[in-house]
């Protein structure tokens, strides 16, 4: 039984000693330089990724940025044109208001020399409104149109000249203000 008891003591001694010397193999591997490299690698790819994301968070916003700066351009030159047509409308406002309106003057006799003022036959009698056109001066219309520039484009020279804003002459000729400021541009390029 001595033997018995002898050979447990020396198989459990010498299984202690195994133990010792794996346990610091172990630990040995274990702080070596492979895990230190995995740890380190890992820890790279990490980096690399998080570097990733914000480069891709960074050109998003930046895009965002850039959209939204290309709109505020857009919002300033839409306000920039409202605020010009409002400048437009109110110089228009102002021009008409201090505009006097035409006296309107009698027709010219007609010529059987018969007053014209007075409802002849075949006449109506019109109250406050103007008298109606006789031939004379259908006429004399015709002729004072015939002494004025003939084209559109000579009209709106010709009252740009008489220093008329261009809103008016465009009311005056039936046009729009582009237009006449164009006709307008492109007299004073020849000219120069």
């Amino acid at each position: 039984m001595t033997t018995l008891l002898v050979s447990i003591g020396v198989c459990i001694l010498i299984a202690g000693l195994l133990y010792i010397i794996f346990t610091k193999k172990i630990e040995r591997a274990r702080s070596g330089p492979e895990v230190l490299n995995q740890i380190r690698s890992e820890v790279n790819q990490m980096i690399v990724e998080l570097n990733q994301t914000a480069d891709r968070n960074i050109g998003l916003v930046e895009q965002r940025i850039q959209g939204l700066t290309d709109l505020l351009e857009q919002a300033d030159r839409k306000i920039k044109v409202l605020q010009r047509e409002i400048d437009r409308y109110s110089r228009r406002v102002e021009t008409y208001s201090s505009i006097k309106p035409r006296n309107i003057s009698p027709p010219a006799p007609s010529a059987t020399g018969a007053d014209t003022h007075a409802p002849g036959p075949g006449q109506s009698v019109s109250h406050g409104l103007p008298p109606q056109r006789n031939e004379n001066a259908v006429q004399a219309e015709e002729s004072k149109s015939a002494e004025e520039p003939k084209s559109r484009r000579d009209r709106i020279i010709s009252l740009y000249n008489q220093g008329i804003s261009a809103d008016l002459i465009a009311s005056r000729v039936n046009s729009t203000v582009a237009e006449v400021e164009l006709i307008i541009s492109i007299h004073e390029d020849k000219e120069v």
